[in-house]
This record gives structure tokens, sequence and C-alpha cells, in this order.
């Protein structure tokens, strides 16, 4: 339901930053994330509320929440380039999964395209 997006509103990925992989993101019970990474003291991110913005996802536009300007920086100081964090609301706002791929209805958030990855080591 998080999604980090460059300056531009394009979802990033960890195959474009690949320090996303030493981010440790802990989700809070009430859905609020605590953000840390190496050289970085934790941040803590409440689950925004106020106006929402429009960004891409891949071919998609999807209406989100931005985060609080704090956790963005935290999160920008932490790439070392301008991003802004964003929340997905209500579950009603997932997105269809392309039928190719899924049954009728079957939906998705802000992942890739699939509800769940799976990897191995061999695939690492």
């Amino acid at each position: 339901r998080w999604m980090l997006v460059d300056g531009e509103g394009r979802q990033l990925t960890q195959r474009e930053e690949p320090r996303l992989a030493l981010l440790d993101v802990r989700r809070q019970d009430d859905g609020g994330l605590v953000l840390s990474g190496p050289g970085h003291a934790p941040c803590h991110v409440p689950v925004p509320a106020g106006e929402s913005a429009v960004v891409q996802l891949f071919r998609d536009k999807v209406e989100v929440v931005p985060a609080a300007d704090a956790a963005s920086a935290w999160c920008a100081a932490y790439l070392r380039r301008p991003v802004r964090l964003v929340h997905l609301g209500a579950p009603a706002t997932a997105r269809p999964v392309d039928p190719v791929y899924a049954r009728p209805g079957d939906t998705v958030s802000l992942a890739d395209g699939y509800p769940l990855l799976l990897t191995s080591t061999a695939s690492l």
C-alpha cells in the first residue's frame, strides 16, 4: 500500500534503486511504517490523510495520498535523489490485474502486477 515515486510522479523499483534492498521497513499496527537504513536514524511514518495526488505506476494512473514531508525527506536523503513516499488509501482503490494473468475481478494494490512475488536463492 506504500510506494516511492520520483520527481515526475513515476514509481521507483529496486531494479532502478538497488539501495532499496538495504532499507528495513516495518509495518505498524496502525498501518504506518518505521523506515531504517544504513547510516540513517529510524523514521516513523503515520498513514497519511489529506489531499490525494495521481502518480504513474507502469501503465496505470493511480490516486494516492502523499506521506508527510518529513518521511519523503528521509527517503530522499537515503536514496540521494528527490523522491516522494505515497500511500494507497482504501482497498476499494486497488487496480485490476491484467486479465491475461488473473481471474475476473482480481485486483492488486501497488505491486508490479501480482499480489505476491516469489524468489529462490538460485534465482538471485
